[in-house]
């Protein structure tokens, strides 16, 4: 499934529509049946797409909070299971304390409980091919 053949004068061409991991793997083209006949083989070899991130769309998104309330930072990727890291001001953060870090297929959530004035600063969501910045403050309505 997938594959398409074509002859064009002495040239034959395999395309592959849409490749996936399964098309992966040696193909091999053999001119006639004797045995013997000339033949060429290639190796095919097909990659995941790299993760990025398809929502937000702004690179740098601003976020306000109020104190008390839940900070959530939300960012879709284009494929489930990516690596994802998260930092405020630099530094990693784990799922620890008043800090949830949430994977639900391609929606990555990172969310703070009780927000507090010391939460406000810069949050990075960072994953191999891309990243997003939010720039959060937390203020009073």
């Amino acid at each position: 499934e997938g594959l398409e053949f074509q002859a064009e004068g002495p040239r034959r061409i395999l395309r592959i529509r849409a490749a996936e991991l399964t098309h992966a793997g040696l193909y091999t083209c053999q001119s006639g049946t004797a045995p013997g006949a000339p033949s060429l083989s290639f190796t095919v070899q097909v990659a995941e797409p790299p993760v990025r991130v398809v929502a937000p769309e702004a690179a740098q998104t601003r976020v306000r909070s109020t104190p008390g309330g839940d900070l959530e930072l939300v960012v879709h990727l284009s494929g489930p299971g990516g690596p994802v890291r998260w930092y405020k001001d630099g530094e990693r953060l784990a799922s620890q304390g008043r800090v949830r870090l949430e994977q639900a297929g391609a929606r990555q959530v990172l969310r703070v409980q009780g927000a507090r004035s010391g939460d406000a600063g810069e949050y990075l969501c960072d994953t191999p091919q891309d990243s997003r910045i939010f720039l959060v403050s937390v203020e009073e309505p």
